[in-house]
């Protein structure tokens, strides 16, 4: 008859995982096996998890399988479900999170918040919208209150599958069951709106980050100033990139494209200029994008030669880049 690994053997396995050593955690799984020491439940939750540190989610999802066949061992709890629809996330594996979480149901265990966060965030990252929508929906059914996690990936699932009105919806299911959205929330509601074309509903969003006290974000920013710049606020994207700076949040190169297109489209092309320098000064290399707004700026507002600003470190590429555009334009 098979004897159990005692306690010490499973913390050793504990201390791999928590080490990430998700390979030294499994071979010493198999080596209990060979020696004919049936590891207990918490020492295959252990491997698991090791699985979901070292991403790899198809190590994780066969030790759970390797756990239900085994005989003489206890079928696996809702922590070994958890820690496998958790390594399928990881990896944007909706799928197979969807089948580990299904299977949950027919081993007559209960789903936890967990476990349908994870499931529905696999969805969000393999944008399968209905699918997410189908399992928040199947939640209620199984007497299971989703939090502010498993909402705020069903908005994100929204934004990216391009359904603006459903990621709100969301937020309104929210409030109503007086779940508080979170910064993760707000931003992926933020996103959203701007790729439906929404960017004042967007800038609301970000009033709301202010009123309930949040400090936002990179994100959160970044959103902020590209819906300013597609209403052609280029005031406010300025404005928001020298809260940035204050806050000493790293500025990245999509925030600083997002003002210089806004500045672009209103012809200000002393401030693309100032712009490029806040660029280099923050070791940014700019890309097309870039260049090309504040060339369109200068060129726009009939100050060619202003592009040659010498204080700007980058400006030598901008003007090869201006004779480029010049000659596409006559070709």
């Amino acid at each position: 008859m098979p004897t159990y690994a005692p306690k010490g053997t499973n913390a050793a396995t504990g201390s791999e995982s928590r080490a990430s050593s998700w390979m030294a955690s499994v071979v010493e799984i198999q080596e209990l096996r060979n020696q004919h020491v049936q590891p207990s439940v918490v020492s295959y939750n252990r491997s698991i998890s090791a699985c979901v540190r070292g991403r790899n989610w198809r190590l994780a999802v066969s030790s759970l399988e390797t756990g239900c066949e085994a005989e003489t061992l206890p079928d696996p709890d809702i922590a070994s479900y958890n820690s496998a629809i958790s390594a399928c996330e990881k990896r944007a594996q909706w799928r197979e999170a969807l089948k580990v979480f299904e299977t949950v149901a027919t081993k007559q265990l209960r789903p936890t918040v967990i476990s349908c966060s994870a499931a529905v965030s696999s969805c969000e990252k393999g944008v399968a919208w209905t699918e997410a929508l189908a399992l928040l929906r199947g939640l209620a059914r199984r007497n299971v209150r989703a939090d502010v996690f498993t909402y705020s990936a069903l908005v994100t699932a929204g934004g990216k599958a391009l359904y603006w009105r459903a990621a709100m919806a969301v937020m309104y299911v929210m409030k109503q069951r007086q779940l508080q959205p979170n910064l993760v929330t707000y931003n992926a509601a933020m996103s959203a709106l701007l790729e439906g074309g929404e960017w004042y509903r967007s800038v609301e969003i970000m009033a709301g980050i202010y009123q309930q006290k949040l400090q936002p974000d990179i994100v959160s920013y970044g959103a902020a100033v590209s819906a300013h710049g597609r209403g052609h606020r280029w005031e406010k994207s300025c404005y928001l990139l020298k809260e940035l700076r204050e806050r000493r949040l790293r500025l990245d190169l999509v925030t600083y494209n997002s003002a210089l297109i806004a500045c672009e489209a209103a012809g200000q092309w002393q401030q693309t200029l100032v712009l490029l320098e806040g660029m280099a000064m923050d070791r940014l290399r700019g890309d097309v994008i870039s260049f090309s707004a504040a060339v369109s700026a200068c060129d726009r507002s009939g100050r060619c030669q202003s592009a040659f600003f010498p204080e700007v470190q980058l400006l030598p590429f901008l003007s090869s880049l201006r004779l480029a555009l010049m000659q596409l334009a006559r070709s």
